[in-house]
């Protein structure tokens, strides 16, 4: 049985959020003096970039999508995925915490489909009190820099 366990949900809230930044990013790029091919080449980048961001990490439907998160009595933080693959990640010293906000940093993963990092808002999960949890872990538990939980697999 996990010390914390946190069933991730999707977030409409991080949808807007990435969907706004997209927005101001298109129309930078649109109000820029260059070939309006290149203009529309990088808005269709964009557009596709968000669609797959969005569908990954704000609606969590992509089968290689975080769906829930786990922390062991030893400290062992473990990543499920909606395939149901076990993850155990070492984290990297850029992780961010806070109340409203925090951001898992890896070190270690290695792959094309491999995220690099989790961000978790209070929107996204069942249980605040697991997520108040996870935040205090984060900050207090001794996390050593030469882990040998550095992306290993678990079927």
């Amino acid at each position: 049985m996990p010390a914390i366990s946190i069933v991730l949900k999707p977030s409409y809230l991080m949808l807007g959020c990435y969907a706004g930044v997209s927005i101001l990013s298109c129309m930078a790029l649109l109000l820029t003096d260059i070939p309006i091919i290149a203009k529309m080449l990088l808005v269709s980048i964009c557009i596709l970039l968000l669609i797959y961001i969005v569908m990954r990490d704000a609606l969590l439907l992509l089968p290689w999508s975080w769906h829930k998160l786990e922390v062991n009595s030893q400290g062992e933080l473990r990543l499920v995925n909606r395939r149901m693959q076990v993850f155990t990640l070492s984290l990297a010293e850029s992780t961010f915490i806070h109340p409203y906000l925090t951001v898992l940093n890896f070190k270690g993963l290695s792959g094309w489909k491999r995220q690099h990092s989790v961000v978790l808002t209070r929107w996204q999960v069942h249980d605040l009190q697991q997520f108040r949890q996870l935040r205090t872990w984060l900050k207090w538990w001794p996390h050593t820099s030469d882990s040998k939980a550095h992306d290993t697999f678990v079927a």
